[in-house]
């Protein structure tokens, strides 16, 4: 085989490009552009190679992440979150993170508890590090604990913030203090001399943990920064100093790889482009500090250590995003508090891609990507039209009492649970490739994410998974009050051993785990008549038949008329997987209790069964 000389190859600009338009092309509606399958609230598709007149037009994509001194590294500071429940076990915790190498922490401080800084940050020696502190609607007492602190002068280069978002409180929970803005300008004035520390943020995870799209994420985030910028400029604030110095943005980062990583940058376009709407002169994409936050919306409740790939993705788009602070969500925060090997776990994620990865050592690494500016560029344009809808609501607190922001992300969030329901969407270990030997006590688990799948006024956090949770939960509830004894058995049955049936079967695994339930499947290679015998040992059992679409459907209802007709089978359910291709009249044989298919909704079918089984006593009983 003759080798190319790769060194004596050069190509034309313009071969290059009709180069990348014949393979863009090829590919145009087979895959979409974040390389997995179509999603109906994302409006991108694949497009050819832009042509080098276009190409122009993206050049300010180029700077979104680049420093001030374009030869110095991209860097990030990695924070740990510590829950203070009292000033000495905080101190206990930051010692032992300072010695694992991290960058800085998040303190938090709803428990509002009586704490005294100079308790917790005793005996510390280098307070070279950052420090957030998060609060709600107490923020302001926080702030003023600290601005005592700090007046002492081997503290003065502690630097980091307060995570205060009234506006994100009143999206979650529907109320806020009218003083809002008077009180972040009285915050401004604590701290005019503590170096490098805002007061105040715009939180865009509130919308991403609530469901909604990468497009709503980016717009109602500025909506948010525009009334800032509004409310405070009136007011008497310069924003020159204000928004750059004093402001930090929290971005949500999910699991679409390269649509989060344009997000980040989209991002920091989108904030310049409104401050300099609003007459801030000096700014630059760059010049905001942003903390990246791995989002909790597709986090498993079952199998959790799937959680570790998630937030190692997610992470990894933060930081190609350009991100200056990050937080990695523990792995088993769905189930349980934190705890050193969550802890570590999260650490080590940021360590690796920084010591390892050594995405530390460049700029800005996806600079100049066609890919990365192609999606950057439809996501500032698609979130810039939905933000001046927002705004002709009349801004984003006004949007929010009519329910616009309410109502448009509601519509995302049933759409993404509904694909979830139906299976074109998965997530490992809850609606695919369950762990059938995994028990979770229901009554020792964190119930935060689990909330109604529906918006009512306030923005709910809540995970993508929930609807599965609480049919899993109720399941090990069930088990818990009855043994394991009690556990829901399936039991596939192999009408014809086709590669078809076969793969139904493996499906009704998949299906059936999704609640709890336990697969029999021991007979399955095993002539009919044995499968049928052994299936009525088993009084209470779901019978999960299987076949390809050309099976003879009056023989398939015969077959099922007759099996149900025995006083050992009476009791059990009969269900078939698949749609043959006379669906409808196998559909009027009574024998059938459910029909299962890709089409299916999910949640339903497994909740009747559940109350068929005694798992639950009635539809309304759906809380585990």
């Amino acid at each position: 085989m003759n080798k190319i000389n790769l060194e004596n190859q050069s190509f034309d600009p313009v071969d290059k490009a009709e180069w990348y338009n014949k393979i863009v092309n090829d590919l145009k509606g087979k895959v979409s552009i974040d390389g997995l399958k179509a999603k109906s609230y994302e409006p991108f598709e694949i497009e050819p190679f832009y042509t080098l007149e276009e190409s122009a037009k993206w050049e300010y994509l180029n700077i979104l992440n680049r420093p001030a001194d374009k030869n110095a590294p991209r860097t990030w500071s990695y924070l740990e979150r510590i829950k203070v429940t009292n000033d000495f076990n905080a101190n206990k915790e930051i010692k032992r993170a300072l010695t694992t190498d991290v960058d800085g922490f998040i303190l938090d401080l709803f428990d509002d508890p009586d704490i005294q800084f100079n308790k917790i940050l005793d005996s510390i020696e280098n307070t070279n590090f950052k420090i957030f502190l998060e609060s709600d609607n107490r923020a302001f007492t926080c702030l003023n604990r600290f601005a005592d602190y700090t007046k002492s002068d081997e503290i003065q280069q502690l630097s980091g913030g307060i995570l205060y978002d009234p506006l994100s409180i009143l999206s979650r929970h529907g109320h806020i203090d009218e003083a809002v803005f008077s009180k972040i300008i009285s915050m401004l004035e604590r701290t005019e001399n503590i170096k490098d520390f805002t007061v105040f943020s715009v939180d865009s995870s509130t919308f991403g943990n609530a469901g909604a799209s990468i497009t709503q994420e980016l717009a109602f985030s500025c909506s948010e920064f525009a009334e800032y910028c509004a409310n405070l400029s009136d007011m008497g604030v310069s924003l020159e100093s204000t928004i750059s110095e004093k402001m930090t943005i929290e971005m949500g980062t999910g699991q679409n790889f390269f649509l989060e990583i344009a997000k980040g940058r989209a991002l920091r376009y989108l904030f310049y482009k409104i401050a300099k709407e609003f007459g801030v002169k000096d700014i630059n994409p760059y010049d905001f500090k942003v903390l990246g936050r791995t989002s909790m919306w597709n986090k498993s409740l079952f199998d959790p250590y799937v959680n570790i790939l998630r937030t190692t993705t997610e992470t990894m788009a933060s930081i190609l995003g350009g991100v200056d602070y990050i937080k990695v969500a523990d792995f088993n925060a769905p189930f349980r508090k934190s705890d050193d090997f969550s802890k570590r776990v999260s650490r080590n994620i940021s360590h690796m891609l920084k010591h390892e990865s050594h995405f530390d050592k460049i700029a800005d690494p996806v600079a100049g990507n066609w890919l990365i500016n192609s999606i950057t560029d439809k996501l500032i344009t698609a979130a810039w039209e939905l933000f001046l809808k927002t705004e002709e609501q009349g801004g984003y607190m006004e949007a929010l009492k009519k329910g616009f922001i309410q109502q448009e992300i509601n519509e995302v969030r049933l759409r993404k649970i509904e694909d979830i329901s139906s299976h074109k969407e998965d997530y490992i270990g809850t609606t695919k490739y369950q762990m059938p030997t995994e028990i979770i006590d229901p009554d020792a688990i964190n119930h935060d994410f689990n909330g109604e799948p529906k918006i009512d006024k306030a923005l709910t956090p809540i995970s993508a998974m929930t609807e599965f949770n609480q049919l899993r939960l109720r399941t090990e509830a069930y088990v818990k009050r009855k043994g394991q004894d009690f556990r829901p058995l399936v039991i596939p049955i192999l009408l014809n051993a086709t590669p078809i049936a076969r793969a139904r079967k493996e499906y009704a695994g998949l299906f059936f785990g999704s609640a709890g339930f336990k697969t029999d499947d021991s007979m399955i290679n095993k002539p009919l008549e044995e499968q049928l015998n052994h299936a009525t040992k088993f009084p209470r059992a779901i019978i999960a038949f299987c076949a390809d679409n050309d099976a003879l459907v009056d023989e398939e209802i015969k077959l099922f008329n007759d099996y149900k007709s025995s006083e050992k089978s009476v009791d059990q359910i009969l269900s078939i997987l698949g749609k043959p291709s006379d669906y409808d009249k196998l559909k009027s044989c009574d024998a059938i209790d459910f029909f299962i298919n890709q089409k299916s909704n999910t949640i339903d079918l497994l909740t009747h069964m559940q109350q068929k089984l005694g798992v639950i006593s009635s539809l309304n009983e759906t809380e585990a």
